[in-house]
């Protein structure tokens, strides 16, 4: 590599990734030579915060059609021998759905399916006693999984929505008008992950995320900036008996908080 300093420095609150590339890390900047976790850095570098996981059920219709579409797509992977265990095993599933009308059938049976269980009633309902809750000292910024979840909650809560289709000057305006104490909830799919500062923020409420350590480390990131006498909060909402449950065991894994 042509780089003209005889040093590389790198640092980073998530070098784990999910596709496996941190493995070049050490052939670009170098081994690992400080690491902490943010448990450690609580109330001294950071703000000092708790972790909260509420659970939360299916409703009867919702749980209906869950098994419905798992039965489904259950039958066809039984059938082709296959199991998702990996990136690998999903990566075939699209490969025969773009085969086969069976395998595009329950690939669509496995989205739906993840759909209900993330973006559950139940967690709507949640929500509203949670914000209830809040109190006006309080900024809440919402996580989702999808667009579909934070455009829902923004039109049944009557709060801004920050997406990848809102525009750079509304976007701004938002974040500014958060900042400022004007809007005291805010909801977004996934463009406040990384790179945004949103230093007055002190609850994040996970609706759904991926299974990625990374992504549930970047959202607790949100509300961490160190401020006198701010105490920050992340609570975690989780459909029972769902792959809901799964992907935040993946995401928490090896994650101290």
């Amino acid at each position: 590599m042509l780089f003209a300093s005889p040093y590389r420095l790198g640092l980073t609150a998530t070098p784990e990734r999910e596709d496996g590339r941190h493995k070049l890390l050490p052939s670009l900047v170098g081994p690992v030579v400080y690491k902490l976790t943010v448990d450690k850095l609580k109330g001294k570098y950071v703000s000092d915060f708790e972790v909260k996981r509420i659970y939360v059920e299916l409703k009867e219709d919702e749980a209906e059609r869950y098994a419905e579409l798992r039965r489904k797509m259950s039958l066809y992977l039984k059938r082709k021998k296959l199991r998702l265990s990996s990136l690998k095993d999903f990566k075939r599933l699209i490969f025969l759905a773009s085969r086969e009308k069976e395998g595009r059938e329950a690939l669509l049976a496995w989205q739906e399916a993840l759909r209900i269980a993330v973006n559950s009633k139940s967690k709507i309902d949640k929500l509203k006693e949670i914000l209830s809750q809040a109190g006006d000292e309080n900024k809440v910024i919402i996580f989702t999984r999808d667009t579909f979840m934070a455009y829902d909650i923004s039109k049944e809560f009557l709060i801004p929505a920050l997406t990848y289709k809102t525009p750079k000057e509304e976007r701004e305006e938002i974040l500014r008008k958060f900042k400022e104490g004007e809007y005291k909830v805010i909801v977004t799919s996934s463009v406040l992950d990384e790179g945004v500062d949103v230093p007055d923020a002190n609850v994040a409420v996970l609706m759904a995320g991926y299974g990625t350590r990374r992504q549930f480390l970047q959202r607790l990131g949100r509300v961490l900036r160190k401020k006198e006498g701010k105490n920050a909060v992340l609570i975690e909402l989780v459909t029972k008996n769902t792959s809901d449950h799964g992907l935040s065991s993946r995401r928490r894994k090896n994650v101290t908080v």
